[in-house]
């Protein structure tokens, strides 16, 4: 069972308004949901067919259900939970001593890295 739960007591009323509104039921044929298991690469013999016909009817009538919603006053959001990202701040270092790092690498000459072709 799917159990959403709105931030707030407006969201509540929203979402009670916009989910008790009746879309147009959506069914499936078996050549429908033949199809989507081919692409999903599904191995389904005619038992589950049926069975998947109406699962994946109910999942769209649902989906139908929510695209009644008016969302003119809803603000897009990029992330469910109000979340602040903890990075630090990107700043340039200057390069102090450019010898020491050179010191370090397994070739060198004049001044660059020498690094293995990859590429023939």
């Amino acid at each position: 069972m799917l159990v959403l739960r709105p931030r707030s007591a407006a969201g509540a009323a929203f979402f009670t308004r916009q989910c008790t509104a009746k879309a147009k039921p959506v069914s499936l044929t078996a050549d429908q949901v033949r199809n989507v298991a081919r692409l999903a690469r599904l191995g389904l013999d005619d038992d589950q067919i049926a069975e998947y016909a109406g699962e994946l009817s109910n999942i769209l009538d649902v989906v139908a259900s929510l695209e009644k919603a008016d969302t003119t006053d809803v603000e897009p959001m990029a992330h469910p939970l109000d979340l602040a990202a903890r990075l630090r701040a990107d700043r340039a270092v200057p390069v102090t001593d450019r010898d020491d790092f050179q010191a370090i690498a397994p070739a060198t000459a004049e001044g660059v890295y020498l690094v293995p072709k990859v590429i023939e």
